[in-house]
This record gives C-alpha cells, structure tokens and sequence, in this order.
C-alpha cells in the first residue's frame, strides 16, 4: 500500500474517533450532563490537531499516488465524506442541545433576578402600596 492511501485511511481514522467522541457527548448532552463540556472540547481540539498534521503530510505526499491506486483512494475518499457529514449533523446537534440549555439557564437566570426584586420591594415596603406582580 502506498504512502497516500496509507495517510488517508489514518485521517479516515482520526475522523471516526472525532465522530466516536461526538456521540458520547451527544449521550451525556442528552442525559442532562454538561458537565463535561470541557473534557470533549479538549478532546475535540486534540483529534483535529492530529487531523491537521496528517492531512498536511498527506498533502506532500499525493503526488506519488499511481493511477493504479486512484480506485482505492477514491474509496477512502467517499468513506471520509460519509463521515464528514455523519460529523457535521453530529456538530449541528450538538450546537441546538447547548443552545437549548444556554437558553434554559438565562431564562432560570431571569427569574431567580425578578423573584429577588420582588422580594427585595416587598422588604423596602414598596410591596405595601403595589401589587408585587408590577415590580
């Protein structure tokens, strides 16, 4: 096998353990847990500085690829762009489930500050005079 098909098959690799890594954290986001956001980031950006350094030795070396390769590498091109988009509607929901939870806690935020303005009036006494609703 030649050094191209070789480096291509090992990005085809990295791809899946990048694609492995955002389905266990599409189980964790789903559960609930975000807590270990910064795990997956750290382990997110590890895979694809490993990506880049094979895909630019890669990039050096497909030039020796013979025309009686091209049939294989083309197989592991159509692999990786299967995974590509697998990774990309992973990214994307991704994306939506922390969104969702962003959203969640600025809404959560928002009530815990009126329920304590609310609190805070009705103690100053301005609740005596206004419906605690209007504060």
């Amino acid at each position: 096998m030649s050094k191209p098909i070789e480096l291509m098959r090992e990005c085809n690799q990295i791809l899946m353990r990048l694609h492995d890594v955002n389905k266990q954290q599409l189980v964790y986001l789903r559960q609930g847990e975000f807590n270990k956001l910064d795990i997956f980031t750290d382990k997110r950006q590890a895979i694809l500085e490993m990506l880049d350094i094979v895909e630019e030795q890669l990039d050096r070396r497909l030039n020796e690829l013979t025309e009686d390769e091209k049939p294989a590498m083309s197989r592991e091109i159509s692999l990786r762009k299967e995974v590509l988009q697998s990774i990309l509607n992973q990214e994307m929901d991704l994306h939506k489930l922390v969104e969702q939870e962003k959203s969640k806690t600025i809404l959560e935020l928002q009530g815990s500050k009126k329920h304590r303005k609310a609190v805070s009036a009705y103690k100053s006494g301005v609740g005596k005079n206004k419906d605690l609703k209007e504060v």
